[in-house]
């Protein structure tokens, strides 16, 4: 008897074995997509479900401009089935590195014509995003001929996403159409030219790059002129500015984050994400603490 539950335990932990080594073959097999942020990276995974890996290089609250790649980073790129990257400056250095090794690449900025100058942060704006899933379905289904099926149902239903978000954000800004805000960087310029509100000014001229006291005065005396006054920080940096600007303007003080992460609470998808500094957003307008 003894003998027999023995052998039926070891059938047990050989099923085990072998399924972990099956899964962990067929997990290294997929073809695997590499991207720079986490909003991309997350709308493609989408489009792709379980069929291709997709993976973002920019760790949780990293911001994408100027960022050095790793060693690692590298080698994931290298082993790359294609590359997508935003262009306009915004991830230049994952272009290079791809460039090195000659991988497949994909600009989304150069499939949806966007002139040189352009604002980077495309994914912004949701209609845009929808634009860019549409164009990117005949190169997917190009590299991944036997994924295609999969693709073109994940692109559809992407897609018909962005679409009921669009309608959502619509419906939670427009009673503050023209409504203005000092944002940390230009990273909500686009969502604002998509849905009626001003920019007034933003606090880094350059990101990364702390203003000079006299930058700092002047998105003060930009923002003073409003009796309706907003200034949002980002976790990718350094909140200081943000918050003398809001002291000495005695404006509301919020949180927007362009970037999120499936790590980071409320927006570990690219909908939460937009969602949660779209409430941010009607929040401060309202005033609320």
């Amino acid at each position: 008897m003894k003998h027999l539950i023995r052998s039926f335990r070891f059938q047990i932990f050989l099923a085990l074995l072998l399924g972990l080594t099956f899964g962990r073959a067929e997990a290294a097999s997929r073809p695997v997509i590499v991207t720079s942020v986490f909003p991309i990276q997350n709308l493609i995974a989408q489009i792709t479900g379980s069929a291709i890996r997709v993976d973002a290089l920019v760790p949780q609250d990293v911001s994408p401009h100027g960022y050095t790649p790793t060693k690692q980073d590298v080698e994931k790129i290298k082993r790359a089935s294609l590359v997508v990257c935003i262009g306009l400056g915004l991830d230049d250095w994952i272009l290079e590195e791809a460039e090195k090794t000659q991988a497949s690449t994909v600009v989304l900025a150069e499939l949806l014509h966007e002139p040189a100058a352009s604002d980077p942060h495309l994914w912004t704006d949701p209609m845009l995003m929808a634009n860019a899933i549409s164009a990117l379905q005949t190169i997917l289904v190009k590299h991944f001929p036997s994924h295609s099926p999969t693709i073109t149902a994940g692109v559809r239903r992407t897609v018909d996403s962005l679409f009921a978000l669009d309608r959502w954000i619509s419906g939670e800004l427009s009673p503050y159409l023209g409504a203005g805000f000092v944002s940390c960087h230009g990273a909500f310029k686009r969502l604002a030219q998509r849905y009626g509100l001003a920019t007034i000014a933003v606090i880094m001229k350059t990101p990364g790059v702390k203003p000079s006291p006299s930058d700092r005065a002047d998105v003060t005396e930009k923002l003073e002129r409003f009796s309706r006054r907003v200034v949002f920080y980002e976790p990718q940096f350094d909140s200081e500015p943000a918050q003398k600007i809001a002291a000495d303007a005695e404006a509301y003080l919020g949180e927007v984050d362009p970037i999120g992460h499936m790590r980071a609470s409320g927006r570990e998808n690219y909908y939460r994400l937009m969602r949660y500094n779209v409430r941010q957003m009607v929040t401060a307008f309202q005033g609320k603490e």
